[in-house]
């Protein structure tokens, strides 16, 4: 019920915020190397979230409880890789439409969500894999 609750939440705050980025753009000036700089995020985000699915493999799950434990590729350097390329994709999406709205909503309802979902994650995970996972947060970074 719980990974219920936090997907369905999850989906609401996503999608309503992309929406925001739409609806309320241009609100601010930007040039075109700010601009590029978000269109930049955009693709480094969807990139960390590609090689972080194709990396899980079977151990890809849209719960909260852990499948697996992967160390491999990029998760041998970024604990929550997919939550990273999330915050750089809806911060460059912001910045490219140049959405006051949409960053605000970021900060305030996308990014707890995501830091909530890797916290809950990282306690499972401690739960199920004990010192090998602490052995692994060592070398990680996120």
């Amino acid at each position: 019920m719980k990974d219920l609750t936090v997907n369905t939440l999850r989906a609401i705050v996503q999608w309503s915020t992309l929406l925001s980025f739409a609806v309320f753009r241009n609100q601010f000036a930007a040039g075109m190397i700010v601009r590029s700089i978000g269109g930049v995020m955009i693709v480094l985000g969807i990139i960390l979230a590609i090689l972080s699915r194709v990396t899980l493999g079977q151990a890809f799950t849209s719960s909260l409880s852990p499948q697996g434990f992967v160390k491999e590729g990029i998760y041998s350097r970024l604990r929550h890789p997919m939550y990273a390329g999330g915050v750089l994709l809806y911060v460059g999406v912001g910045i490219l439409f140049q959405s006051i709205i949409g960053l605000v909503l970021t900060g305030l309802l996308v990014l707890p969500l995501l830091v909530y979902s890797a916290i809950e994650e990282e306690r499972q995970m401690l739960e199920k894999f004990g010192e090998e996972y602490i052995d692994y947060r060592k070398n990680t970074i996120l």
